[in-house]
């Protein structure tokens, strides 16, 4: 027999969500590269910073929809390119719902036929990637392998008062000596803000072999691992509404 994803799932999933988890300027020119200690370049008007990471991926400095490193920005669907103010599986751009028997299924980025038509696409085209429609040039969402290299060559602490700003998050400090700051933005589930002010969830452009409903996220929080590093790699239910940190190559 076929299986779908029902609203009571997504209802339960969300539930589950709820219990246990919860930037921009307009031209180069106008860009102060010295507004932050580690800024390194600039394109479209949006600055990355080299961490030294062997892949030479460059990490932005602010999240889509923020002018500052320390502003939360936009929240996002994965594989939605605007931001709304009620993340609900009815609205989710890539799910069809039956209006008869509330049965939903994947329209698109699915490895698995009991979950839509299999299409065989496990990371966002670039029109579907925020940080690529948003913000231009090379921008694009990281991937889990961008994610993976982060938390792998990096080290992460927590911040309570980044700069003087009063804002907490999660300092990634490169062996180069390069940072970058993410704040603590929380989510949304439905029209509910959840953990803000304490945790920031990240989305990648990634999806999870075998479990297509599902993206892979950074976490960040204080002491969110057993070692006491502030940030890992986790996954989410692509409905929810996360921000997003955009990587440059």
């Amino acid at each position: 027999m076929q299986k779908f994803i029902s609203v009571a799932v997504y209802l339960l999933l969300m539930t589950v969500f709820t219990q246990s988890i919860y930037a921009q300027v307009t031209d180069e020119s106008s860009v102060n590269l010295n507004s932050s200690s580690s800024a390194s370049g600039v394109d479209n008007g949006h600055v990355y910073v080299d961490l030294g990471l062997p892949s030479g991926v460059k990490w932005a400095t602010c999240n889509v929809g923020a002018d500052k490193p320390e502003a939360y920005g936009n929240y996002f669907a994965w594989g939605e390119v605007k931001t709304k103010k009620r993340f609900y599986l009815h609205n989710y751009k890539w799910l069809k719902i039956n209006g008869i028997t509330q049965q939903s299924k994947l329209k698109k980025y699915c490895m698995r036929s009991e979950f839509g038509k299999v299409d065989g696409k496990m990371v966002l085209e670039p029109e579907d990637d925020v940080a690529h429609v948003q913000w231009g040039g090379l921008w694009r969402m990281p991937t889990i392998e961008d994610l993976s290299e982060l938390i792998n060559n990096t080290t992460s602490e927590w911040v309570e008062n980044y700069n003087g700003t009063g804002a907490c998050g999660a300092k990634i400090i490169a062996t180069n000596g390069n940072h970058i700051f993410l704040p603590v933005a929380g989510g949304v589930t439905g029209k509910e803000f959840l953990k803000k002010g304490e945790s920031g969830y990240y989305w990648t452009s990634s999806i999870i072999l075998g479990s297509d409903i599902n993206a892979p996220i950074m976490v960040v929080g204080k002491e969110v691992t057993t070692d006491k590093k502030a940030a890992y790699a986790y996954y989410m239910w692509r409905v929810a509404g996360f921000t997003v940190r955009p990587v440059h190559p």
